[in-house]
């Protein structure tokens, strides 16, 4: 990174940063996998910024607003970068075809490891959760993985690239389309009746994540492809062996829900044995001046809108499901019950 880029940078803390105080006026900042501990000039900029960290200023500004050397700053912000404590939006941005495609990806693994940062995952792996929460998250998974038949579908009606790029849209939804079954054949192992399942509202930010996909699929078939980078990313390469190590430990911790675990892992393996990793997006951006930084920029937005979206997502699982008098699955609207 340069001087001058360092000083144009945008810097967005990690969700999974925990920034502190330490002795003698320095500070600490520790994530899931480093702690990281500045003195002098350095511990104190931190604290400045603490709450600034939010991608809407650049270095520059931010130095200006704490009255701190803006290489005391830029420093400090490369170095909580180069421990993925930080990521600098506005290295994505205005870049085109292959740029973009590295960029992008980059982000997306940061954007993976914040929505797994959620308090969700960690009562879950914890072997906290309850079952309303388990088998909540089934459900509300399988309503997500069911609306590829609605957004899938219209992303391929709605194409307005070339002919070559909509066979493939349309390959991949039919790929796609049966995967919901999946879901709903382990929730039944599960003992959950068939009716039930497919007839529970979703949530509201289960809805609100279809119909966001759905918006996008219908209006800019660049954006809506990039958007697979990010559901595709996991932060890290999958392989058969780790993820039945994952859903193993899952079905340890949570024996009642073995078959619906069955079915993630089958789901899971399904999109590592096809190569999903490598998105419709990634081939776009090597057609000679179709991914330009017009287009680049729909990407990024409709990627970070949907990183919110996901977020919100496992918010709304945990609250709901996590409460006392959680109904699983949730009833369908009696509509001859307001009329009695």
């Amino acid at each position: 990174m340069t001087a001058v880029a360092a000083l144009g940078a945008r810097p967005l803390i990690s969700a999974r940063a925990d920034i502190r105080g330490a002795a003698g006026g320095g500070s600490v900042v520790e994530t899931d996998d480093h702690v990281l501990e500045f003195d002098g000039a350095a511990g104190r900029v931190i604290l400045q910024l603490a709450d600034r960290l939010d991608g809407g200023d650049t270095v520059q500004d931010l130095a200006a607003a704490v009255a701190c050397d803006p290489g005391v700053v830029a420093e400090v912000i490369k170095t909580l970068q180069a421990h993925g404590a930080v990521f600098d939006l506005a290295a994505v941005e205005d870049r085109s075809g292959g740029e973009l495609r590295a960029a992008l990806r980059q982000e997306c693994a940061f954007w993976a490891k914040e929505i797994q940062a959620h308090s969700f995952w960690r009562t879950l792996l914890s072997g906290a959760a309850n079952p309303e929460t388990v088998f909540g998250w089934g459900i509300e998974q399988f309503h997500y993985v069911e609306a590829a038949n609605e957004y899938m579908a219209a992303a391929a009606a709605n194409c307005r690239l070339d002919h070559g790029v909509r066979m493939q849209i349309g390959k991949r939804f039919a790929e796609e389309s049966e995967h919901g079954d999946i879901f709903l054949g382990g929730l039944q192992r599960c003992g959950f009746e068939h009716e039930s399942v497919v007839n529970a509202p979703p949530l509201p930010a289960t809805s609100a994540l279809k119909d966001y996909l759905f918006e996008l699929a219908c209006s800019d078939s660049i954006a809506t492809e990039a958007t697979f980078n990010l559901m595709q990313s996991s932060g890290e390469p999958l392989t058969r062996a780790g993820l039945a190590r994952f859903y193993g430990e899952l079905t340890r911790l949570y024996p009642f829900a073995g078959p619906m675990f069955e079915a993630f892992h089958d789901h899971a393996v399904i999109d590592v044995e096809e190569g999903h990793e490598r998105t419709i997006f990634d081939e776009l951006c090597d057609a000679p001046g179709l991914v330009t930084p017009a287009a680049g920029r729909r990407a990024i937005d409709a990627v970070r809108g949907l990183a919110e979206h996901f977020i919100l997502f496992f918010d709304n699982i945990e609250a709901y499901y996590g409460a006392r008098d959680a109904i699983v699955p949730r009833r369908a609207v009696d509509i001859d019950a307001f009329a009695r």
